[in-house]
């Protein structure tokens, strides 16, 4: 059976069963992998995605920092070793970077005309979503949202957006203090009030937006 690749986390751990997945955690070269051993990799949809998230989120309360890996990320023991080994310096910064802090995500919408999809048309599933969703995300950075990272700025260890300029959305993710959650909200909160914009807060989740490409 190969592996599939839910996670790096901080420190090692016993088999565990989350939503009825037995994990097992693996350590290669110094880095501990949170795996499960399957026959083949889970088909994208959205309630495998879902899943991959209720099984992560367990994790980050579990370990104190938690790398997800991408979904998708099915590889054999060897090819999980050839990945991580040249890349274990890289890994371990990035989880004691991730030490005690979590992820928040501030939502900007703003309406563009035409920009729902014409009734009857189905969003693409599995591989075909997942690119036509990265193919999206692409734009330059709006006022609003260079606005709101600087108001936030003093909290975010770590930010990377996503805009996807079509359906006049932006998406804004932070890596932030476990402890700094309530100030995040509040900071966006005072940002959106004194603009008078409406901005969605989700959050605090294992820092999603942040994961590595598994290429063995």
């Amino acid at each position: 059976m190969s592996l599939y690749v839910y996670a790096f986390v901080d420190a090692p751990g016993g088999p565990m069963t989350i939503a009825r997945h037995r994990l097992e955690i693996l350590s290669i070269g110094g880095i501990h992998v949170a795996v499960e051993r399957l026959a083949a990799s889970p088909v994208a949809s959205e309630a495998a995605l879902r899943t991959q998230h209720a099984i992560v989120d367990r994790l980050s309360r579990t370990f104190a920092a938690v790398l997800p890996a991408r979904f998708g990320s099915f590889v054999s023991p060897d090819e999980l070793q050839q990945m991580i080994r040249p890349r274990r310096v890289e890994l371990g910064k990035a989880l004691r970077r991730l030490r005690g802090r979590v992820q928040m995500t501030a939502r900007i919408s703003t309406p563009v005309a035409g920009s729902l999809p014409p009734p009857g048309v189905r969003t693409p599933s599995g591989t075909a979503y997942l690119n036509a969703r990265r193919a999206a995300l692409s734009g330059p950075r709006p006022r609003l949202a260079a606005a709101l990272s600087e108001a936030v700025h003093t909290l975010a260890r770590d930010e990377r957006i996503e805009t996807d300029a079509a359906r006049g959305r932006t998406a804004l993710f932070h890596v932030i203090d476990r402890a700094d959650v309530r100030r995040y909200r509040a900071m966006v909160e005072r940002f959106a009030a004194a603009e008078g914009e409406r901005v969605i807060v989700t959050g605090p989740y294992a820092p999603f937006a942040f994961t590595p490409v598994l290429q063995p």
